[in-house]
C-alpha cells in the first residue's frame, strides 16, 4: 500500500510539475517573445508528456505558431508527441499539418499512407501544394474553398477564411465564415476574428462576450477595451484598461499606450498616475514612451514631458525631435534646422526623415522636400512614407502615373487610410473614378467622425462628377452628420441642391 501511495503521489507531483511549465509557456506565448518561448519549450519537450497532457501542449504551440507565423516549434511538439502516440489520429493529424506547413509535404504524404486518411491522399497533397507554393494561386482562399466543396470537410473552409484575412479581404472572410457548419469547433472564434477586421466591431464585442473564444483573461480584457474604443464607449473602455493595469502592471505596453490615447482625448490628467507604473516596466518601449509624452504634452504637462525625455530617452532621434518645440522652437525655420541636425546625427533613422518630409510638406517647403528625397534615394530605397511624398511632390508636378504608382506601394507597407485617401484624389484627378471611389469607401476603418466627414465630401465629389448627383447628395447629408463644420461638404451640398 505505501509503494502504492508513493507512485500516486509521485505521479501528482509530476502532473503539477507540467501543469506550472505549461502556465509559464502560456504567458510566455502570450508576450510574443520567441527566444524565452523555444527555451521553455527544449525544457518541456525532455520530459515524458502524457497522452492527455499532449493535447493541451499541443494546442498552445500551435496557437503561438499561428501569432509569430513560426511553425517549426509546432513540428517539433508534435513530432516529440507522434513518436510517443504514433496510433493517435489527432496527434498525427496536427503533426500532417505542422509538416506541410514547414514545407515537408513529402513527408506528411509518407505518414498519411499509413493512417485511415489515405483515401484523402489526393486532396491533402493538393492543400500540401497550396500551403508550399507549387501551385499557379498560391494559397489564394478560393482555392480552399473549392477544396472544400468537393470534400464536404469544413476545415477547409476554415483555412479560405483565414488566407483571406492574411491576403487582406476581410469582406471575403465574413462572408466565407457563414458558410462553415454551425458545428465546426472554431466558427466563433473566426466569426470574431473576421468582425473585428471587417470593421463590425459592434458585432465582434458581442461575439466575445457571448462566447469563449479562448483568449487568456489578460488578453480578453484587452481586446475588449480594443473594441469598446472603436464602438466609442471610451469610458467603458478605459475602466477594463485601469483593470489590467491594476492587477497585471506588468503585462503588455499596449494598455498604457492605449490609456495615454483614450485620456489624451478625454483630457483626463489624473490617469498620469496610472501611466507611470508602466514606467518601471516599459520605459524602453518606443511605443510607450511616444504615447507617454504625448500624453503629457497634450493635458498641459510639459515640464512632465521634458523631465521624461531627460530621465529615459534622451538618446533617441525622435525625442530630440520632440524636444525641439518642447524647448520652444516654434518657427519653421528653426525646427527645420533643428530636424537637419538630428539627420546629421542619425542619417538612416527612417522615422525622422518621414517627420522631415511631413513638416516640409505641410510648411509649403516641396523644393526643399524633392532635394532632401532625391538625396536620400542615392544612398538607398526610400521608406513607405518617403515615397508616400515623393509620390504627392509628383503628383504636385502633374505626374500622375508615377505617383500612384508610388502611392500604392507606400500603401502596402503603411496601411494607412491616408493614403487610400490622397490615391482616391489622385484617381479622381486622372478620371479613373471606380477606382477613386473604391479607394474612399476602403479608407473608412478606425478613422474619426470628423475624418469620416471628409472621405464622405471627397467620396460624394468623385460620384457627382461621376453622373451620380442622386448618391452624391446622400453622401453629403450623412458627411453633415458626421461634422456639421465641414465647410466643403456645406458649399457642395448646396450647389447640387440648387441646380
Amino acid at each position: 500500500a505505501a509503494v502504492s501511495f508513493l507512485l500516486y503521489k509521485y505521479r501528482n507531483i509530476q502532473k503539477t510539475e507540467f501543469n506550472n511549465y505549461l502556465e509559464r509557456l502560456e504567458e510566455t506565448a502570450g508576450k510574443g517573445d520567441k527566444s524565452s518561448f523555444n527555451k521553455l519549450l527544449r525544457e518541456i519537450l525532455v520530459k515524458k508528456v502524457s497522452l492527455s497532457e499532449s493535447g493541451r501542449l499541443l494546442r498552445t504551440v500551435y496557437n503561438f505558431s499561428v501569432m509569430s507565423n513560426d511553425y517549426s516549434f509546432l513540428e517539433r511538439t508534435a513530432d516529440s508527441s507522434y513518436s510517443r502516440y504514433p496510433e493517435d489520429e489527432e496527434i498525427t493529424a496536427v503533426y500532417v499539418f505542422a509538416l506541410m506547413k514547414t514545407g515537408k509535404s513529402e513527408t506528411a504524404m509518407e505518414i498519411l499512407k499509413k493512417t485511415p486518411l489515405e483515401g484523402m491522399y489526393s486532396t491533402l497533397l493538393e492543400e500540401a501544394e497550396l500551403i508550399n507554393g507549387k501551385t499557379s494561386a498560391v494559397g489564394d482562399y478560393q482555392n480552399y474553398k473549392s477544396l472544400a466543396k468537393r470534400t464536404g470537410y469544413p476545415g477547409f473552409l476554415a483555412d479560405a477564411v483565414l488566407t483571406a484575412l492574411s491576403q487582406g479581404y476581410p469582406e471575403k472572410a465574413y462572408e466565407l465564415v457563414n458558410e462553415i457548419p454551425e458545428d465546426y469547433i472554431d466558427k466563433n472564434y473566426l466569426k470574431f476574428r473576421s468582425a473585428f477586421e471587417n470593421g463590425n466591431y459592434r458585432e465582434a464585442v458581442n461575439l466575445l462576450n457571448k462566447y469563449d473564444l479562448g483568449f487568456d483573461p489578460k488578453d480578453f480584457l484587452l481586446i475588449k477595451a480594443e473594441l469598446l474604443t472603436k464602438t466609442g464607449r471610451f469610458n467603458e473602455a478605459e475602466d477594463q484598461l485601469l483593470r489590467i493595469i491594476r492587477e497585471y502592471p506588468d503585462y503588455s505596453p499596449i494598455p498604457y499606450i492605449n490609456l495615454a490615447l483614450i485620456g489624451s482625448d478625454n483630457n483626463d490628467p489624473e490617469l498620469l498616475k496610472f501611466l507611470n507604473k508602466g514606467i518601471k516596466f516599459f520605459s524602453g518601449d518606443i511605443d510607450f514612451e511616444k504615447s507617454y509624452v504625448s500624453f503629457c504634452i497634450k493635458s498641459g504637462l510639459k515640464e512632465t514631458a521634458i523631465q521624461f525625455i531627460e530621465n529615459y530617452c534622451s538618446d533617441k532621434p525622435v525625442f530630440k525631435l520632440l524636444s525641439l518645440s518642447l524647448r520652444g522652437a516654434v518657427e519653421p525655420g528653426r525646427i527645420i534646422a533643428g530636424i537637419q541636425e538630428i539627420l546629421l546625427q542619425y542619417p538612416d533613422d527612417g522615422q525622422i526623415g518621414s517627420y522631415y518630409c511631413m513638416f516640409l510638406f505641410k510648411t509649403g517647403n516641396i523644393e526643399l522636400l524633392k532635394e532632401y528625397l532625391d538625396s536620400i534615394e542615392e544612398k538607398r530605397e526610400l521608406n513607405g512614407w518617403e515615397k508616400f511624398y515623393k509620390g504627392i511632390v509628383l503628383a504636385v508636378s502633374g505626374e500622375y502615373s508615377e505617383s500612384t504608382s508610388l502611392l500604392e506601394e507606400a500603401y502596402r507597407t503603411e496601411q494607412s487610410w491616408e493614403i487610400l485617401y490622397d490615391l482616391g484624389l489622385l484617381y479622381m484627378e486622372k478620371k479613373n473614378y471606380l477606382k477613386s471611389i473604391e479607394m474612399f469607401q476602403n479608407c473608412e476603418r478606425d478613422i474619426s467622425d470628423k475624418e469620416r466627414s471628409m472621405v464622405r465630401t471627397s467620396l460624394a465629389e468623385v460620384l457627382y462628377v461621376s453622373g451620380n448627383k442622386k448618391r452624391a447628395v446622400k453622401e453629403l447629408r450623412y458627411a453633415l452628420s458626421l461634422d456639421s463644420g465641414n465647410i466643403k461638404a456645406v458649399l457642395l451640398l448646396n450647389k447640387l441642391e440648387s441646380e
